[in-house]
């Protein structure tokens, strides 16, 4: 319905821990298992068939809708497995590169438009720390909450996304202020 009416479809995915059994926000670290060789890779693998599966079924008056796909965001911050200081960056990007490839190359998933998501930057944070790189990114995002301090969250977005916007801009991609909201409503 949110297609037919013009809307544009976002998902994050918010896997369960391979590892633990637990959910994303258990933090035990689970990224190298899940990459070739790790002792979870054949349980990824089947996690990403049937998220293609999914996705692939997406379909109105026989066209595959788009979806804009945000795996693992937020990977800055320390509260899912896949996110600092859970994994290394490298791991992280070889997680986002290997989940892209099996998504597009074995299962012709095509519909995506990726979204690389942190979190709102902290003093000393690199954007561009877990970036998978231009071949596996479309758009450029940033989630930023209001945590009951204005002042803060007005000048995290100021900062952050006039950084987002000229590293997207320098790489031609596209930019999105990807999650915010209040945290709590006073």
């Amino acid at each position: 319905d949110a297609h037919a009416k013009g809307g544009i479809i976002t998902i994050s995915w918010h896997l369960d821990n391979p590892v633990s059994g637990g959910d994303s926000w258990d933090k035990t670290p689970a990224v190298a298992q899940c990459l070739k060789g790790g002792s979870e890779r054949v349980k990824y693998e089947l996690w990403v068939k049937r998220v293609a599966n999914f996705l692939n079924a997406l379909e109105y008056q026989g066209e595959k809708i788009p979806v804009v796909f945000r795996p693992f965001h937020e990977m800055n911050g320390a509260w899912f497995w896949w996110g600092d200081p859970n994994c290394t960056s490298k791991d992280y990007i070889s997680l986002w590169q290997d989940t892209v490839e099996q998504l597009r190359d074995v299962h012709q998933v095509h519909q995506l438009l990726y979204a690389y998501s942190p979190n709102k930057l902290n003093p000393g944070d690199e954007y561009l720390k877990y970036y998978p790189g231009d071949d596996f990114v479309d758009i450029f995002g940033i989630d930023i909450y209001d945590r009951n301090d204005a002042a803060d969250y007005i000048k995290s977005v100021k900062q952050d996304v006039e950084l987002m916007k000229s590293i997207a801009d320098k790489k031609h991609k596209l930019y999105a202020f990807t999650e915010t909201g209040l945290e709590k409503i006073p």
